[in-house]
């Protein structure tokens, strides 16, 4: 088993109001229209960071995991912290909660893993974290919040159309140097 939750999503968008409405040209104040530019800033994010595999804006995730080994890629970074690392039996009743530096490390500069010191067999691990760019942690690369304004000018003047496509073309190849590769 293998199982990523998001269990607290951005607060903080990595392209406010003012900056898609200024990218797209709107120069209105109808508070629906904002409303729908807010709705496609985080839809749009959402999607890019589903294709590169990568947080964009900061959130805490928890991942669910049964085939422990020694090392453990964390999906979804950067990764900025561990919040708790817990075992549970096969039951699903909490063992024990991990303690960094003794029972594992967390080992990388940017997408990071954790190396485990010891670990049970037959349960599962939760493993709670942050991830993502954000204003206490990494700073959003400038291709990325541009591929960002880009998808977001595309899905507002294709709003409504079914045959457009989901990630823009050009936002794509923008995208692919940034995507998460593992090794």
């Amino acid at each position: 088993m293998r199982e990523l939750i998001v269990k607290t999503e951005a607060s903080t968008e990595p392209v406010s109001l003012a900056e898609a409405k200024d990218y797209i040209n709107y120069l209105g104040t109808d508070s629906g229209t904002e409303d729908i530019i807010e709705f496609i800033i985080t839809s749009a994010r959402l999607r890019l960071e589903h294709y590169i595999g990568r947080n964009m804006a900061e959130k805490t995730m928890v991942l669910n995991i049964s085939d422990v080994t020694n090392k453990i890629d964390l999906p979804y970074g950067p990764i900025n912290a561990i919040v708790d690392v817990k075992v549970y039996d096969e039951d699903g009743a909490e063992d024990e909660t991990l303690i960094a530096d003794d029972d594992y490390y967390l080992i990388g500069d940017f997408d990071k893993f954790l190396k485990m010191e010891s670990y049970a067999l037959g349960g599962y691990l939760n493993i709670e974290y942050t991830a993502g760019y954000g204003a206490n942690t990494y700073t959003l690369p400038g291709p990325l919040k541009t591929a960002l304004l880009r998808q977001i000018k595309y899905d507002y003047d294709n709003r409504g159309r079914g045959d457009a496509e989901a990630i823009e073309n050009n936002v794509r190849k923008m995208l692919d140097g940034y995507k998460r590769v593992f090794v």
